[in-house]
């Protein structure tokens, strides 16, 4: 929030309100007096609250959280991957979002949806996958019999693995494994082919993987 404060002066009390530039934010209550500008775009079931309602869960000490725009597809999915990380460091399943144009030049990442410790499906910009330039997801913790420090390959159905909508979509997707690798996937024209994985980010190989 913006440090100039404003006193709102009635008849009967003073509040002391944050200017927030497009609305102002009442401390006392925990909630904005103006509705939010874009409505339930906001994704909140009121127009009014502040981080869900929640400021003392939803918190972001890092500025890591997704929604920042950076001037690459890539620079946006490496902030989300370690804002999971930092934010669930102990969490024993996979996160999953996407990157998107935000239309002035600049990529933003979605917020991640929940998985299970072995998948997980990313959340998406408005008009889904179609709209994403990237995909970005974790891999939990370490998990014993697991390869948790690569990308998983298609199954026989060709459906079940990381790889597979980065295919659909031709879209590079983003991991980050227990050990802090970074590794990207850029695939190949079908699922036959095997794309080519780079490493963003050096970290810890995960010793269970095996």
């Amino acid at each position: 929030m913006l440090p100039r404060r404003l006193a709102v002066h009635d008849t009967r009390l003073i509040v002391q309100l944050d200017y927030n530039y497009f609305r102002d934010f009442d401390p006392q209550v925990g909630r904005y007096v103006e509705s939010d500008p874009i409505g339930l775009m906001g994704g909140s079931y009121s127009t009014y609250s502040y981080v869900g309602a929640n400021p003392l869960y939803w918190i972001d000490p890092l500025g890591l959280k997704p929604g920042d725009t950076f001037p690459t597809v890539q620079g946006a999915a490496v902030d989300a991957l370690d804002w999971v990380y930092n934010t669930y460091p102990n969490a024993d399943y996979e996160y999953a979002g996407s990157v998107y144009p935000d239309g002035n030049g600049g990529y933003v990442a979605t917020a991640p949806n929940a998985g299970n410790q072995s998948s997980s499906s990313p959340s998406w910009p408005v008009g889904g996958g179609d709209s994403a330039s990237a995909i970005y997801h974790t891999h939990g913790q370490c998990t014993p019999g697991k390869d948790n420090d690569n990308f998983s390959r298609p199954d026989a159905e060709s459906l079940q693995s990381d790889t597979f909508l980065s295919t659909w979509y031709q879209i590079p997707n983003y991991l980050e494994t227990p050990g802090g690798i970074i590794k990207r996937f850029d695939p190949g024209k079908t699922l036959r082919d095997k794309g080519r994985v780079t490493t963003i980010r050096k970290g810890k190989p995960c010793g269970c993987s095996k």
